[in-house]
């Protein structure tokens, strides 16, 4: 198979060819189907602003505007339905079928990254609505469904998603790395989880300053006690050291990253990850509809049920022998 054009989807910069460069590398995709920070915060989704008369932040997201009529106005709520179907309804030209039906390159369809963040859970029964919708498109092809996250471990783990049946994933978000608060706050979740045939993501944390190596180490080595799978938040090209969260091969806490996924790959975890554990190298990555980001762990570490978040071009890494 070679790979495709650059197709563009539905967006600039979401195409059809990284599915072909994911699965090439054993790789599988975790794709939100859209951005709370699109809705007048850190950018703006065009349609939906405009439409709704969405409030803007005019300081990057420092006030964060109330998006609400977005999560509660029922047009609103049934454009974003009709948004989803269309994702999941194209036709890839890579593969031959419908995104809906590509469970060899996706893992997981995320309903919005952070639905309703930095503001009050005004509709919580919203992303089991939207839930319910992907599943009636997807059927039984496999592929799973996870909430996207929160802000913080509570806003991730509502009482009303592990009640909602077509969501498969909870996704936790924190980027509070204090071990004595994540190992508890994950701790609490698991009994939850499992009574609920619920699965848990440790899906975006991130470190920086001065002790962003020893932060890390910390974390993460938390993290592998949980057994419970995590991304770090990100993995990108160039790296941004000591100044924030990104992190790239040319600066001290990648060694610290990719020691520690490989130590993940030694620990039997609490959760079953069927779905990627045929093959010893295979691992999860994320992205969002406006920004693709990407795992570095498929072949390159091997590590089942821990994965890092980081956009790059896929053509910045050799093919895996």
């Amino acid at each position: 198979m070679t790979p495709p054009p650059n197709q563009c989807i539905l967006c600039e910069g979401h195409r059809d060819r990284r599915c072909w460069h994911a699965h090439a590398r054993d790789i599988k995709l975790i794709i939100a189907m859209h951005d709370r920070y699109a809705l007048g915060c850190w950018q703006e989704d065009a349609y939906y602003v405009r439409k709704y008369g969405l409030p803007q932040s005019e300081d990057h997201c420092a006030t964060v505007p109330d998006s609400s009529t977005f999560y509660t106005t029922p047009q609103a709520m049934a454009d974003f339905d009709n948004r989803l179907r269309h994702i999941l309804n194209f036709h890839s030209p890579t593969f031959n079928v419908p995104w809906s039906q590509l469970s060899d390159a996706i893992f997981a369809f995320e309903i919005e990254n952070e639905a309703m963040g930095l503001m009050s859970q005004v509709a919580p029964n919203w992303w089991c609505d939207r839930a319910n919708v992907i599943r009636s498109v997807l059927g039984n092809s496999g592929i799973q469904i996870s909430t996207g996250g929160g802000i913080n471990i509570a806003t991730s783990s509502q009482p009303q998603f592990f009640s909602c049946a077509n969501i498969q994933i909870i996704a936790l978000h924190d980027y509070n790395v204090t071990p004595s608060y994540v190992a508890p706050g994950i701790d609490a979740l698991k009994g939850i989880a499992h009574s609920s045939g619920k699965r848990l993501l440790y899906e975006e944390f991130g470190t920086k300053g001065a002790n962003k190596q020893s932060d890390l180490l910390a974390v993460t080595t938390t993290l592998i006690s949980t057994g419970v799978p995590w991304m770090y938040w990100e993995v990108t090209k160039p790296g941004k050291g000591a100044a924030d969260f990104e992190i790239w091969t040319d600066e001290p806490s990648w060694v610290t990253l990719q020691s520690q996924s490989l130590k993940t790959r030694q620990h039997v975890g609490e959760l079953g990850w069927p779905e990627i554990a045929g093959n010893a190298c295979k691992s999860i990555m994320g992205g969002n509809e406006n920004e693709a980001t990407f795992s570095l762990f498929g072949k390159y570490c091997g590590v089942p049920g821990s994965a890092s978040w980081g956009s790059f071009n896929f053509d910045d890494l050799p093919y895996p022998t």
